[in-house]
C-alpha cells in the first residue's frame, strides 16, 4: 500500500517510487520538455538546447529534476521506477530516450555561503566530488589517463584547498566532465542543473558580485555550440538572462510563471489536490487548503498549489483534524532581498503594501529579467522579485494597461509571512528611533502622550490593519523590543486571563500592564480604549506575578493609522 505520510522533504525520484511512497505524477513534463504533442505516441521529439524553468522554492523543482536523470541516465534501468506513470504511454519517445544517455545532474542549491571562497568550497565538495568519485571506473581507463591527472587534482583540493588552483579547475569542470562522459559512451550528453542561480543571489548578498558573475559564466559556458552536450535543464528562481550567462546561445527556452507551456510541472493543480485529499481520508478539508495554499496563477491561467504547504498540512491533519492551518513555507529561505528593499524604499512602498493587505492589486511593469548587481536600482524590481519568488501572484481578473500586470498576496499563508516581515522591518525602524519620550509616557500613564506618539509612529510605518488586528499587537510588542532593559512578554499568564502585552522595567521596579483593541471608527476610539482599560482591571491582570511592583495600566485602541490611549 502506498505509503502517503513519508514521502515529504523527499526529492530523490528513485527513492520515493522504490519505496511506494506517495507520488503526484508529473511524467507527462518529459514529453513536453521533448516537445512532443501530448496526443502524438508516435513521435520521439527533441529539446532546445537549453531549458530554464524558474518557479517560486519548495514547489517541487529538484524532484522534478531528479525525475529527468532517472528517466534519461543511460547508467540506470529504470523502466520498473515509471511503470504505470504517464510518460509510458508515449512508447516511441520511451524507445528513444529512456537510459538511453549519460546524465550529469548537479544542485547548487547549497552555493549560499557568505564568501566566493567558500562556495567554491562547497561546490566542490557536495557537487563535483560525488561525481568524480562516481566515475572513476571510466576515468581510471587507459583513454582517459590526462582526464585522471585532472579529477585527482580535484580530489587533492578538497583536502588541501588552493584557492587560485580551485578557481582555475572548476571553472572549466562541467565541460571536463561532459568531455568524460561523451567519449566513454559515444553519445552527446544530458546536463540538468538545478538551484542555478543561488550562487549569483548569495553573491549579491554578500558583496563577491565582482568574484560570482565570471566564474558562473565560464562555468556554463560549455552549454554553448557544444557538440558533445544533447540538452540541458536549468530551474532557479529567478531568469537572469541580462547577466550574459547564456549570450550567443541559440534555441534557448525559458519558462518562467508567465509562461504557459509547462505551467502546471510544479505544485498542484485542484485535481490533484483532490485526489491527495482522498488517499488521506480528509475529506472536508478543501475549503481550508484553497484558502491557505492555492491562489498561485501559473501561465497566467492555470491555478497551482504549494506542494509543501499541501503535504505538511494533510500528513499533521491526518494525525490531528481539527488543526489548523499554519505557514509551513516561512523560514524555508532567506528574505534578505525582501526586507532590504522593504528598507530602502519604506516610504515609496508603504502605500502599495498597505494596498496588498487591503486586498487590492498593485499594478506593476512586467519585466522577467531580473539582474542582482542591480537589483535594488528600482521600485519595478520588489514587485517582480516578489512575483517570482511566489510573494505575489497575477490577479488575471483585472484589466491593466499593455505592459503591466496586476499582482495580489495569492493566499492566507503569504497574508501571514508577509506581515511577519513587515513586523520585522518596522521593527528595525524603531531600533534607530529615539523612543525614550514614548517610554516615559507609558510609565507615568501619560494618555495623551501615548496616543500622539504611536499615531505618529503608525503613520511612518508600513500597516496591514485593514487586514489583522494583531498587527497593532505585534507593532507594539516591537516598539518596546527596540527598548534598552525591558523585558517584553506576549500574551503571559495574569490574573484571570492573558493581557495582550506585559513590559517590566526592573531598574525601575515598574510593569505596564498594555490591552490593546481595534475600533470601527476614529469616533469610537475613546469607547474602545475605555473597554481595554476595564479589561484589565476586571480581569484583574495586575495582580500576581507583578504586585511587588508599580503598575501603570494603559488601554490602547486602534483604527487605521490613530490610537487612543488611557491609563490608570
Amino acid at each position: 500500500m502506498t505509503d502517503v505520510f513519508t514521502s515529504l522533504g523527499n526529492s530523490s525520484f528513485a527513492d520515493i517510487r522504490k519505496k511506494n511512497l506517495c507520488y503526484v505524477d508529473k511524467t507527462a513534463f518529459i514529453a513536453r520538455l521533448l516537445q512532443v504533442s501530448e496526443t502524438d505516441f508516435s513521435s520521439s521529439g527533441q529539446p532546445p538546447a537549453v531549458t530554464l524553468l524558474t518557479r517560486p522554492r519548495r514547489f517541487g523543482k529538484t524532484l522534478l529534476m531528479s525525475t529527468l536523470a532517472e528517466f534519461f541516465d543511460i547508467a540506470k534501468n529504470s523502466v520498473p521506477l515509471f511503470e504505470g506513470l504517464e510518460i509510458t504511454r508515449y512508447t516511441s519517445l520511451c524507445r528513444a530516450w529512456m537510459n538511453q544517455y549519460p546524465v550529469l545532474f548537479i544542485t547548487l542549491k547549497d552555493l549560499s555561503q557568505n564568501d566566493f571562497q567558500s562556495n567554491l568550497q562547497v561546490l566542490l565538495s557536495k557537487g563535483i566530488i560525488p561525481l568524480v568519485k562516481r566515475l572513476y571506473p571510466i576515468i581510471e581507463g587507459g583513454q582517459f589517463v590526462f582526464d585522471r591527472e585532472y579529477y585527482d587534482a580535484l580530489l587533492r583540493l578538497e583536502v588541501n584547498p588552493d584557492p587560485g588552483r580551485l578557481n582555475s579547475l572548476l571553472q572549466n569542470v562541467l565541460s571536463r566532465l561532459i568531455g568524460t562522459l561523451y567519449e566513454h559512451y559515444g553519445k552527446q550528453v544530458i546536463v540538468l542543473i538545478d538551484e542555478y542561480d543561488v550562487p549569483l543571489s548569495a553573491a549579491q548578498r554578500g558583496g563577491f558580485y565582482a568574484q560570482m558573475l565570471p566564474f558562473m559564466r565560464s562555468f556554463l559556458s560549455c552549454l554553448k555550440d557544444n557538440p558533445e552536450l544533447n540538452f540541458a535543464v536549468l530551474t532557479g528562481c529567478l531568469r537572469l538572462s541580462k547577466e550574459s550567462l547564456f549570450t550567443g546561445l541559440n534555441n534557448f527556452n525559458c519558462n518562467t510563471v508567465y509562461d504557459a507551456g509547462f505551467a502546471d510541472c510544479c505544485g498542484f493543480t485542484l485535481a490533484e489536490v483532490r485526489s491527495l485529499v482522498s488517499l488521506y481520508g480528509l475529506e472536508g478539508s478543501e475549503e481550508t487548503l484553497i484558502a491557505w495554499y492555492d491562489g498561485y496563477i501559473f501561465g497566467r491561467k492555470t491555478h497551482i498549489f504549494s506542494p509543501w504547504d499541501v503535504l505538511s498540512y494533510l500528513n499533521e491533519a491526518r494525525v490531528n483534524r481539527e488543526l489548523r492551518p499554519r505557514a509551513y513555507w516561512a523560514n524555508t529561505a532567506s528574505t534578505d532581498e525582501i526586507r532590504a528593499f522593504l528598507s530602502k524604499y519604506r516610504l515609496e512602498l508603504q502605500a502599495s503594501i498597505e494596498q496588498l493587505f487591503a486586498g487590492t492589486a498593485v499594478f506593476a511593469l512586467y519585466d522577467e529579467k531580473i539582474t542582482y548587481n542591480t537589483l535594488f536600482d528600482g521600485l519595478n524590481n520588489f514587485w517582480m522579485l516578489l512575483y517570482y519568488t511566489g510573494y505575489v501572484t497575477l490577479d488575471n481578473t483585472v484589466s491593466t494597461p499593455a505592459g503591466q500586470v496586476a499582482l495580489r498576496f495569492p493566499n492566507e499563508e503569504i497574508r501571514e509571512i508577509f506581515s511577519g516581515i513587515i513586523n520585522e522591518v518596522n521593527a528595525d525602524v524603531f531600533s534607530h528611533r529615539n523612543l525614550t519620550a514614548l517610554y516615559a509616557d507609558f510609565f507615568r500613564g501619560e494618555s495623551s502622550g501615548i496616543g500622539e506618539k504611536l499615531t505618529e509612529l503608525l503613520f511612518d510605518t508600513i500597516s496591514y490593519y485593514d487586514y489583522r488586528e494583531s498587527f497593532y499587537h505585534a507593532f507594539v510588542v516591537g516598539l518596546f523590543a527596540a527598548g534598552q532593559g525591558m523585558q517584553v512578554r506576549s500574551n503571559p499568564e495574569a490574573g484571570l486571563g492573558r493581557p495582550d502585552i506585559v513590559v517590566v522595567n526592573h531598574a525601575l521596579r515598574q510593569v505596564i500592564i498594555i490591552e490593546c483593541k481595534k475600533a470601527v471608527s476614529d469616533s469610537e476610539l475613546q469607547s474602545q480604549a475605555r473597554l481595554a482599560l476595564e479589561q484589565i482591571e476586571l480581569r484583574r491582570y495586575a495582580k500576581l506575578p507583578w504586585n511587588h511592583l508599580r503598575v501603570t495600566r494603559v488601554g490602547l485602541a486602534f483604527h487605521g493609522k490613530h490610537c487612543a490611549a488611557l491609563s490608570s
